[in-house]
Parts: structure tokens; sequence; C-alpha cells
């Protein structure tokens, strides 16, 4: 089965839960995730698992995108939105970044409240783009090697 949305973007396979959990304990065994993880998604998890995939795979400085260092001034209580901040700025690079990968959208309740099977379809497209971008840094490695020899 594969998904694709409405504005004929390419479509993506649906992937099953092992080959999930398998695939993102590889590209992450820090992490540690389990079954429990993706059928039962919580907050903390998932935006932890972005977190990796924005700034391992798409290169997106994540502590750079998320301090508040440079707003504080233009902010009465700037500690009031130590927490608020970095949760909207992940939202709105996972939102760019899911029109990327295939992806309608990318909404805050994707983090702060996750479905199994929304997870799962954001996962699968996940999964997908990172196998993607791997191949084609195989290739480039392997011509660029060429190329230097």
């Amino acid at each position: 089965m594969a998904v694709s949305n409405i504005n004929n973007h390419f479509m993506f396979p649906l992937a099953d839960i092992n080959e999930i959990l398998e695939f993102f304990n590889e590209m992450w065994p820090e992490a540690n995730y389990t079954k429990t993880d993706f059928t039962n998604p919580q907050p903390e998890r998932m935006q932890q698992l972005y977190v990796s995939f924005l700034s391992d795979i798409v290169h997106i400085n994540m502590d750079a995108l998320t301090s508040l260092s440079g707003l504080e001034n233009n902010m009465s209580y700037p500690e009031v939105h130590a927490n608020s901040v970095p949760l909207l700025m992940l939202s709105l690079s996972m939102n760019k970044t899911a029109r990327i990968i295939g992806l309608k959208s990318f909404e805050m309740v994707d983090l702060i409240k996750p479905r199994p099977k929304r997870t799962m379809n954001i996962l699968s497209a996940m999964m997908n783009f990172i196998r993607f971008v791997l191949d084609r840094n195989d290739k480039f490695d392997a011509v660029l090697e060429e190329t230097v020899r």
C-alpha cells in the first residue's frame, strides 16, 4: 500500500511496525526504540526522534534554531517562552520538511499529542527519505572518489 497526497506528490510505501522499529534503531541505536514507542507514541520520544532526523539528516542546527538568544531583548518574560519557542521551531521545521519528504503537512498536534496511525505515516515518509538520502550520498561518494583518482 502506498500513500500520496492530493497535490500529486510522490508516493512512498507505508512500512510496518517491525520495519520501522529496526530502521530507526539502526539509525539512532542510543535511542533504543521499542514497539510501544510507535504503537503508543509519547510526545517526548517523538520530539526526540524528529530532532535527530532534522539535525542528522536534514542538517538543521537545532541548537541555533531553538535558542532564545537575541529574542530576550524583545520579550518581557523570556523564561515564559523557554519551552514554547523550541517546540514551535521544531514544528515549523518539520512542517517545511514534510512537503519535501512527501507528506501533506506536519502539525503541532504531531508533537504534543501524536496519534499512532499518523505517526506511522510520518515515520514511513521519514524512513523512505532517509534511505533516498543515504543512497544518493553513497553514489555521490563513489563518483567523487573516482574523480579524485
